[in-house]
């Protein structure tokens, strides 16, 4: 069942709860009404004459009163004195007061189509100081009764038994009225509530199918929030808050699992080359193509260059997979100056014929790790060195301003166009300059090293005009 019927279900009952106890109120406040009504009939003619009144006190002539075979008490024949056309209201006997025997009786209804007879035997022993409710004789009805010794013969007693057939009529109508009222308060509470209950839990739908379409891999989907200020509202929009969260975790999740297909290509296409250089020179001095000794120093020479390649190459591609942050027990003041230094000391030992002219001031203090700053650095210079011609000058600047300092390398090759200039730094970049092609991960590197340094690295090159790399660190 859903939560809509569950919500009309209960309203409908209750509803007839609440009609059931309105009504039961109202039957019992008219069952007592009625009672009193036939309460006071019985002890208006328990205490009145035999011969009926008229409402100013003053007896009229009336029929014959009934004399007991005794010779007790009479019985007036006009009894309904509220003018019942359903005949007589109450029915009269008199009583023997020692032997209870019936000495004269008078029966409510009609004198040819009497009422059933009330069951005296139920009658307490004794005179009543207030009316009891007992049966008929057949059980079909009931009768208010009261007792009195008769003021005229002390040895009889009167007994007058009030009918409460049209009280009982009057219950069972109104019982059945409530009853009737509680259905049709049940039905229409049912219908009307579940059509209001259904417009005002409409927005809770529209929460449970975002819910649903999210589930099933719309990420774009959320729910519209007519009324953010209701409890449904609030609902939808912590909804919308978490479903922007889980999306943003998914998206990331994506991101990464794209980054880490990009670092699975990487990898395949970075090893290939090395690897393949590598197998080629074993085959041939398998086969015995290598006979000079030089050849075979050659081939050595060549197999631990392309090893010492493929071991900075893994190193490489771990640092950019991991991207590793720099640890807080590595930072420290470090010189540019000097790292720039060792830098170009190294360059100069690989490529002699290159001239690399520094200017920096005495010192330029940042705060980070050397090693990943001499990792940019050399990162930068080896792009310079292998997309330039030989010979090609390189110039490092050494910046020091104010909160932060900059390190500029800049070449006079030829360059990248413009609109590649914005891709240098994804790590499946690869241009093709000055005759050779990068390996699509230095500058790549270099991005992530300084941005986790919390500088930044820019570059401008046009082609044929060079390039400039520019990498701003805070100072120390």
């Amino acid at each position: 069942m859903t939560l809509r019927s569950r919500l009309a279900a209960l309203l409908a009952l209750m509803l007839v709860g609440a009609v059931l106890t309105t009504g039961f109120v109202a039957v019992q406040r008219m069952e007592n009404a009625l009672v009193d009504e036939v309460d006071a009939l019985v002890f208006f003619r328990l205490s009145g004459p035999t011969q009926p009144i008229l409402p100013d006190g003053l007896p009229t002539p009336g029929p014959a009163p009934l004399t007991g075979a005794e010779g007790g008490p009479s019985l007036t024949t006009d009894n309904n004195p509220f003018g019942d056309p359903d005949g007589r209201n109450v029915a009269e006997f008199v009583l023997d007061a020692e032997t209870g025997a019936v000495v004269s009786e008078l029966l409510a209804g009609f004198d040819d189509d009497p009422l059933p007879a009330p069951d005296l035997a139920q009658v307490p022993e004794g005179t009543l100081a207030a009316p009891v409710t007992i049966s008929s004789i057949d059980g079909a009805m009931r009768y208010r009764v009261l007792t009195r010794i008769d003021t005229a013969d002390p040895t009889r007693i009167r007994v007058v038994a009030g009918s409460l057939a049209a009280a009982d009529d009057t219950i069972d109508d109104l019982q059945r009225a409530v009853a009737f009222a509680g259905l049709l308060a049940a039905a229409l509470g049912a219908t009307i509530g579940w059509f209001v209950i259904r417009r005002e839990t409409r927005p809770l739908g529209e929460v449970l199918q975002a819910a649903e379409g999210f589930a099933a891999g719309d990420l774009s989907r959320r729910a519209a929030v007519a009324r953010p200020g209701s409890e449904v509202g609030r609902l939808g929009v912590g909804l919308n808050a978490v479903l922007d969260q889980v999306e943003s975790s998914v998206r990331a999740e994506q991101a990464a699992s794209e980054r880490l297909s990009a670092f699975v290509d990487d990898v395949a296409h970075e090893l290939r080359t090395p690897a393949t250089t590598i197998a080629g020179w074993a085959e041939l001095y398998q086969n015995g193509a290598l006979k000079a000794d030089a050849d075979v120093d050659r081939m050595v020479e060549r197999i631990r260059g392309e090893t010492a390649r493929l071991a900075s190459l893994v190193e490489e591609m771990v640092l950019l997979a991991r991207h590793d942050t720099v640890r807080d027990n590595l930072l420290g003041e470090v010189d540019l100056v000097d790292v720039v230094a060792a830098v170009v000391d190294d360059a100069n030992a690989l490529d002699g014929s290159r001239v690399i002219e520094v200017h920096a001031p005495a010192t330029a203090l940042v705060t980070g790790d050397r090693t990943r700053l001499e990792q940019v650095i050399g990162n930068v210079l080896d792009n310079a060195r292998v997309h330039t011609p030989a010979g090609t000058p390189i110039d490092i600047f050494v910046r020091p301003s104010g909160t932060m300092t900059e390190v500029v390398v800049a070449d006079d090759g030829p360059g990248i166009p413009a609109e590649l200039v914005e891709r240098v730094f994804d790590r499946s970049f690869r241009a093709a300059t000055g005759g050779t092609r990068g390996r699509g991960l230095g500058l790549a590197i270099v991005k992530t090293i300084v941005e986790d340094h919390g500088g930044s690295v820019a570059i401008t090159s046009a082609e044929g005009q060079g390039m400039t790399v520019t990498i701003t660190l805070p100072s120390a």
